[in-house]
């Protein structure tokens, strides 16, 4: 059984007063502001089910249809009456009543309590932080897991490197790692499982609000070249102050100590013209 309320609103200043239901009277209230402000201490509100507030509301409006008076073509202005019919609205509510006990007609209408601006700025501020650990919680776990995915990477490298024509070059702190283009065409797909263009450690994120740039790669007809920083970079290239260096670093140290030169790889590898390339 679905409740609803039956209300009379007292207006006094336009010495009327309105009939009408709804499940929330202050918030419907609200919607009378062309009328002017209810008394809510003095206006009245019965709490029943949705088919007999329908009746006692089109029972009064056809009741008090002498008294119906005309305040404009605001929301509900149809159900407006004058204040001298209050008294006879009153008395049929009282009759029902009676043959309903456990029904009450209740006097003032419940206002929201004041809205507390330090407590709301409070919660605010507490949903903010939240909202932020969660943030960078999720940045540290996806971060955790490209740094595993790169430790096994750099490890399944090293382990073939002999099998992969490669060859690098380390300059103010970034390896220039070259391959052959026929290679990459032939077995990209083993380069592709090493996820050096689609790991998030090897890529580029965002950790605590700074983007940190970390691989890029360019090439030509004949060479393509992934240039990796030995520390992480911010976007203009400068070294990061990020803790990560601490944590990326050890990862990426084993690379340099590998032969500059794969002995698959017959000729040297140019550095590629900037032709075409990805971030």
């Amino acid at each position: 059984m679905n409740l609803t309320q039956l209300y009379l609103l007292i207006f006094p200043e336009e010495e009327c007063f309105k009939i009408g239901k709804a499940n929330d009277v202050f918030k419907r209230s609200k919607s009378f502001a062309w009328l002017a402000e209810p008394d809510y201490d003095n206006s009245y509100s019965l709490t029943l089910n949705e088919r007999k507030v329908y009746q006692i509301e089109k029972a009064l409006h056809l009741f008090l249809d002498d008294y119906s008076v005309d305040k404009g073509n605001g929301d509900g202005h149809t159900e407006v009456f004058e204040i001298e019919g209050l008294t006879f609205a009153l008395e049929h509510i009282a009759t029902f009543s009676k043959r309903h006990p456990s029904t009450t007609l209740k006097k003032g209408i419940e206002k929201p309590a004041p809205i507390d601006r330090e407590e709301l700025t409070e919660r605010k501020l507490k949903s903010n932080l939240v909202g932020q650990v969660n943030s960078h919680s999720a940045q540290v776990i996806q971060l955790a897991k490209g740094v595993e995915l790169a430790r096994r990477v750099i490890n399944i490298f090293i382990k073939r490197h002999h099998r992969i024509p490669y060859q690098f070059t380390i300059k103010n702190e970034y390896m220039y790692l070259r391959f052959p283009q026929s290679y990459m065409r032939i077995k990209g797909y083993f380069l592709e499982s090493l996820a050096f263009d689609r790991n998030p450690t090897l890529g580029s994120f965002s950790f605590k609000g700074r983007s940190v740039h970390y691989l890029c790669g360019m090439g030509d007809s004949n060479v393509f070249e992934y240039k990796i920083p030995l520390k992480l970079t911010d976007i203009d290239g400068a070294i990061s102050d990020t803790p990560l260096n601490e944590l990326i670093y050890p990862l990426l140290e084993p690379l340099t100590k590998l032969p500059s030169k794969s002995k698959s790889l017959k000729e040297d590898l140019e550095a590629p013209e900037p032709k075409f390339g990805f971030m």
